[in-house]
């Protein structure tokens, strides 16, 4: 069926003819084939389908891994804060001895991430290391 088609397309390509007969000619074609109607149906919906598909489970991947995201920074900041709570160099104003204790406290909440990167040196570097 194609290989008829693209012949048909060939010669009257070949004839150089105007657009407006190439389109009367697949139009005819169109109308005269009910295989040609079915299959082009058919890979279009499927494309349409598949599409369609892939959208929805794309969000929803991408929405659970935000979410999930979202938690366990939560719960990092829950720690940190119940931590900073319970240590005496927290419960007073800003000195000499609190960015020694921030050290510290960065480095009980995630001493290495699954990449190796420690939070500490993570944090000297320039930009924000923990973004998304």
């Amino acid at each position: 069926m194609g290989g008829v088609l693209r012949t048909c397309l060939q010669r009257l390509l070949a004839r150089r003819i105007g657009p407006r007969r190439l389109l009367a000619v697949l139009v005819d074609r169109w109308r005269g084939s009910l295989q040609l109607r079915v299959v082009t149906t058919t890979l279009v919906l499927s494309a349409v389908a598949v599409s369609l598909l892939g959208y929805f489970l794309l969000q929803r991947f991408v929405t659970e891994l935000y979410t999930n995201k979202e938690k366990s920074a939560a719960g990092v900041v829950q720690a940190g804060i119940t931590q900073a709570n319970q240590q005496p160099a927290f419960q007073v104003g800003p000195g000499a001895g609190t960015e020694s204790a921030m050290y510290a406290l960065a480095t009980h909440l995630d001493p290495a991430d699954s990449s190796g990167v420690n939070a500490i040196s993570a944090y000297d570097q320039v930009g924000d290391p923990y973004a998304l």
